[in-house]
């Protein structure tokens, strides 16, 4: 008895021919009614899908034109249970290769982007923006982070501190340390109201020290070298690089992954500032222009090594939290060594008289 009823097209003409459908073993046995016979492997039929035709059943085989038809949707059902295996996925293995070699390339290529060939863009970008533009960028990346920390949106005004008698300090601070220094902007110091201990750079001559620092300090002259330390990165134009770097990355991934709203790369950018990690030779270089500026203002670089001695001592490797500042830079326990090590001045005039101090320490109180 026959499995069902089907027209059998051979592939070469248009017109087709009425057969029978018959199970032979692993073969499906054809018998159309000029009297040919033709056999297909049961492991090599399979159901077309995408024909165009929903009330019939389309048969197909992977080594050859032919086709099946079959009209009649019992005789449908009916092939469907004999041959079970119709809806099989075939895999061409060696498809799957070309595509997992091409994977593997595409990933190498993104990381030569991220690692290698964005930091180089970076780096001969950021001597042609205009100062007045990074200005801009940075006191807008300085704003992000502030509500970032602070948990607050784009209606509420900074934390930043102000007191009259504590930005007079600062100021004395910043004078001191800028005398005779030509910087590539007007720096800009603020102070913001929050407990992490940490200071950071922004693109545009933005310094701002979190007041955590300054109530972990114990003396101006720690504050000062964190302070001149910052500076560093500003007179490199580091920050304007990291952030170069990172919006490259953010277009970059977002065109991988999914695109990035302007205020998610934002977003990005300041977490990338708060955290920052520059490489290791911008961390030396600002650290030697750190010890060269603390020298030629007469202070030594005692204070910026037992400060962050001090919290290594007293908070261990609590790199959330207390040292996320220190730890934030690599080796820091080269680093201190260099520090300590790298300037034998001794401080003769204070950097800034204990009233100062206290007014500095102070900033955030109203």
């Amino acid at each position: 008895m026959a499995l069902a009823r089907a027209i059998f097209y051979d592939g070469e003409v248009a017109e087709g021919h009425d057969a029978a459908l018959f199970p032979d073993g692993d073969m499906l046995r054809i018998e159309r009614t000029d009297g040919q016979v033709v056999k297909w492997p049961l492991s090599d039929i399979r159901e077309e899908r995408d024909h165009g035709w929903e009330k019939g059943l389309v048969l197909c085989r992977l080594t050859s034109p032919d086709r099946l038809v079959i009209r009649a949707r019992a005789d449908g059902h009916a092939v469907r249970a004999a041959l079970p295996h119709l809806r099989k996925r075939d895999i061409d293995r060696s498809a799957m290769r070309r595509v997992a070699l091409w994977g593997m390339g595409a990933l190498m290529a993104l990381a030569a982007l991220l690692l290698v060939i964005l930091p180089g863009l970076a780096n001969q970008l950021a001597p042609l923006i205009p100062p007045a533009r990074e200005a801009a960028f940075g006191e807008a990346l300085v704003r992000q982070m502030a509500r970032m920390l602070n948990d607050t949106d784009e209606t509420d005004t900074p934390p930043f501190c102000a007191t009259n008698e504590g930005r007079a300090a600062l100021n004395a601070m910043a004078a001191r340390l800028l005398e005779g220094r030509n910087l590539p902007y007007t720096l800009k110091i603020e102070v913001l109201d929050h407990d992490m201990i940490n200071a950071f750079a922004a693109p545009g001559g933005w310094v701002v020290i979190v007041r955590g620092l300054l109530d972990k300090a114990r003396s101006p002259d720690e504050v000062a070298g964190v302070l001149a330390h910052e500076i560093g990165h500003v007179a490199a134009r580091d920050p304007t690089r990291l952030a170069l770097r990172g919006v490259g990355s953010a277009g970059l991934l977002g065109l991988v992954f999914g695109d990035f709203a302007g205020a998610g790369v934002m977003v990005l950018l300041a977490d990338r500032l708060l955290t920052a990690s520059y490489t290791r030779d911008a961390e030396r270089a600002a650290d030697d222009y750190a010890l060269s500026m603390l020298a030629d203002a007469g202070i030594s670089s005692d204070g910026l090594a037992d400060f962050f001695a001090r919290l290594t001592e007293r908070y261990g490797d609590d790199r959330e939290g207390a040292l996320r500042y220190f730890a934030s830079h690599p080796a820091p326990s080269d680093r201190l060594a260099r520090v300590r090590a790298g300037s034998d001045v001794r401080s003769e005039t204070p950097i800034l008289t204990p009233g100062q101090w206290q007014a500095l320490k102070s900033i955030c109180r109203t």
